[in-house]
């Protein structure tokens, strides 16, 4: 589950990158973009997760399922995602297809790898899921920073269409990382009320 939360996460940071190359325009250029604003609170959203998850969580069946579930509904959360992303990769064929086909398959293979993680084959106990969930974390933001360096030069040129976007995108997946933050915290919290 853990890897499904991580993946989740991963999946966040690439929407971040994705938000982020808008063009700085008038006074936008000034200070931060909608974009950059967005990401940042993007961020914000996924260090409030990696400290929920390091709070002391039971070891515990129901903790292991509470996360499972939490992962999963993160990951159709971002499957929506993609499939917006795909259907603008449709309709912008020629002007960011290479950028934004390599963002949808990084976040369907996270998708995946999340699905895989929590499904019924998995075997993982909450201390490994929280475990690999915190390197994950850790190296997601590592790849956000990366990732709006090398995708904002190639978005700039798109226009405000493809800007609108990538920030309904973003702003998608905030709401879904700030649920999954929310459903963690409640676990959290119910289980420290059952001890």
């Amino acid at each position: 589950m853990a890897k499904f939360a991580v993946f989740f996460i991963a999946a966040l940071a690439f929407q971040a990158a994705l938000a982020a190359p808008k063009k700085n325009q008038g006074a936008a250029a000034a200070g931060k973009s909608q974009l950059e604003e967005v990401a940042e609170q993007v961020q914000h959203v996924v260090t409030e997760v990696h400290t929920s998850l390091q709070n002391v969580l039971p070891d515990s069946k129901q903790v292991t399922q509470a996360l499972g579930t939490q992962s999963q509904e993160f990951a159709r959360n971002v499957q929506n995602i993609v499939n917006k992303l795909q259907a603008e990769i449709d309709k912008n064929k020629g002007q960011v297809d290479s950028t934004l086909q390599q963002i949808s398959v990084k976040l369907t293979e996270n998708i995946n790898a999340l699905k895989q993680a929590v499904g019924p084959d998995a075997t993982a106990k909450a201390n490994e899921i929280r475990t690999q969930l915190d390197n994950h974390l850790k190296n997601s933001a590592a790849e956000i920073d990366k990732l709006v360096k090398v995708v904002q030069p190639n978005l700039q040129h798109a226009g405000e269409s493809i800007n609108a976007f990538a920030k309904g995108v973003l702003d998608d997946f905030l709401k879904a990382a700030e649920n999954l933050k929310n459903q963690v915290d409640t676990t959290i919290q119910s289980k420290g009320q059952k001890h």
